[in-house]
């Protein structure tokens, strides 16, 4: 079956396309645009010159401080997803959405767009709950996007009022597409006669139809938890990017106007098209775009950037590998109660 557009054999966790030729090269390709970008961003910033000092004189409390909000970060993101199961009547226990949320990690690691955040997750439940499994992950998705363009929009608001015109008008632009994907998100998150205003996608989106009516079965409370649970998420995201610039060294504490510099660095990562591998590239040619406006130099904004994106994806990603690996660690059977 198709979800979003990406077709899922009902038995398999493999893709239905069958170019994987095709799709390691895309890996690949997405991989070195990051890698690229990253590069460019720090002979930019550096003017050439030697500031790998930013790497070996970290800040120890700050730094692990950062590192550990990871956790938070994951318990987040799964309570979300179990909300949503448990809503639509899968239960699933702590002990069993775990293994399937940290081989996601992996699985989105290393495949195409991030597609394999879902496969690592729907091949470790039953085959008949996949396609739920799938669609509560979307759902969470989109409350991640609410989230982070609620947050974000206002941030960068009040930072373009401070700011040259040029740098205004540019902020202003960003905001006029947060806008847009905000009101998009809403009317997914919180439609309610889906029958209706899906009918217009067509035959060749049967499948998305079906996924938002499935999604409709989920009460509204639970929802409004679960956007609750995405606002705490991206807090914790923003504060371990201001906490991760004090371990650089950027600066001695954090503030509300590196908070609101943050808050619009995730915006711009979240609007931009996924074109480089786990948005490598992306988050830090924003940071390095917008927090010098707060004060924090281009290097440490950088490298502050980095620092997240090891905690928050790779680290994750290398604790999943051996749920991943061993099949055998697979969720048979639902069991335990929502809370």
């Amino acid at each position: 079956m198709a979800f979003f557009g990406r077709k899922i054999r009902s038995g398999s966790p493999t893709s239905g396309h069958g170019d994987s030729i095709g799709s390691t090269l895309w890996r690949l390709a997405r991989l070195l645009i990051g890698v690229g970008i990253v590069f460019l961003l720090w002979r930019q910033v550096t003017k050439g010159a030697d500031a790998g000092w930013q790497l070996t004189s970290l800040r120890p409390i700050p730094s692990i401080l950062c590192v550990g909000l990871m956790l938070p970060n994951v318990f987040l993101e799964l309570t979300a997803w179990r909300m949503l199961l448990n809503g639509a009547g899968l239960r699933l226990s702590f002990g069993q959405a775990l293994p399937a949320v940290l081989a996601g990690f992996t699985a989105g690691a290393i495949s195409p767009g991030g597609v394999g955040d879902f496969v690592g997750r729907v091949i470790r439940m039953r085959p008949a709950d996949r396609w739920l499994t799938g669609v509560a992950m979307a759902l969470a998705r989109v409350a991640d996007g609410i989230a982070v363009c609620a947050i974000g929009l206002p941030a960068a608001y009040f930072l373009a009022r401070d700011t040259t015109a040029t740098v205004a008008a540019w902020t202003k632009s960003v905001m006029g597409v947060g806008v847009l994907v905000l009101i998009v998100l809403l009317a997914v998150f919180i439609g309610r006669d889906y029958n209706v205003r899906a009918k217009w996608l067509g035959d060749r989106l049967k499948n998305l139809r079906e996924a938002v009516n499935v999604s409709a079965r989920i009460p509204g409370t639970i929802r409004l938890r679960v956007l609750s649970v995405s606002f705490l998420r991206y807090s914790v995201f923003v504060a371990q990017l201001c906490i991760a610039v004090v371990a650089i060294g950027g600066a001695q504490s954090v503030t509300l106007p590196m908070a609101l510099a943050a808050s619009t660095v995730f915006l711009m990562r979240s609007i931009a098209p996924p074109i480089t591998f786990m948005g490598l590239g992306v988050r830090e040619a924003a940071a390095v775009a917008i927090f010098p406006l707060v004060g924090v130099p281009g290097p440490e904004a950088l490298v502050a950037s980095l620092l997240v994106f090891a905690s928050n994806l790779l680290l994750p990603a290398l604790i999943g590998v051996p749920f991943l690996l061993f099949p055998e660690w697979r969720i048979n059977e639902p069991e335990g109660d929502a809370p």
